[in-house]
C-alpha cells in the first residue's frame, strides 16, 4: 500500500488529538458555547474521519487481493481482464475508490479540524437582536 494513503490517516489521528485536547482545554476555561457551537462540526469531521479509517482498511485488504488477480496488466490487457472477470474489477474498483477517498475527499476533514482550532467566534456572539424583523417579547 502506498504510504501516502497511511500517513494521511495518521496526520489526521494527530489532528483528533489536537482538537480534543482544544476542547477539553475550554471546558477547564468554562467556554461552553464554543463547545456547543462546535459539536456539529466536530461530529461531521469525525464521520470523515471514521470514513477514512475504514477506506485504508479496506485498501490494505483488497489492494493485495487486486495484484493477485491484476498483476502487472496495464492498458488494453488490463481493461480487457476487468471486462471479463468480474473479481478483478471489483477488487479494482475497491481500490481505487478507497484511494480517491483517502487522496482527496478526506482532506475536507482537516478543513473541518482547523475551523474548530481556529476558534471562530461569530456563533457565540450572536443575539436574538440581529435578527431583524423577529418579534421581541
Amino acid at each position: 500500500m502506498d504510504d501516502k494513503y497511511v500517513d494521511v490517516v495518521q496526520k489526521g489521528l494527530e489532528k483528533v488529538e489536537t482538537v480534543i485536547n482544544y476542547l477539553k482545554d475550554q471546558m477547564a476555561a468554562g467556554k461552553f458555547l464554543h463547545i456547543f457551537a462546535n459539536a456539529t462540526p466536530l461530529q461531521q469531521a469525525m464521520s470523515m474521519f471514521t470514513l477514512g479509517w475504514l477506506h485504508l482498511w479496506m485498501l490494505s485488504i483488497a489492494q493485495p487481493k487486486m495484484k493477485e488477480i491484476v498483476g502487472d496488466r496495464k492498458g488494453d490487457d488490463l481493461n480487457k481482464l476487468l471486462a471479463d472477470n468480474n473479481e478483478a474489477a471489483y477488487y479494482t474498483g475497491k481500490v481505487l475508490s478507497s484511494q480517491f477517498f483517502l487522496g482527496a475527499e478526506l482532506k475536507k476533514f482537516f478543513g473541518m479540524i482547523d475551523y474548530i482550532l481556529d476558534g471562530e467566534s461569530a456563533v457565540v456572539k450572536a443575539n436574538e437582536y440581529i435578527f431583524t424583523g423577529a418579534p421581541l417579547e
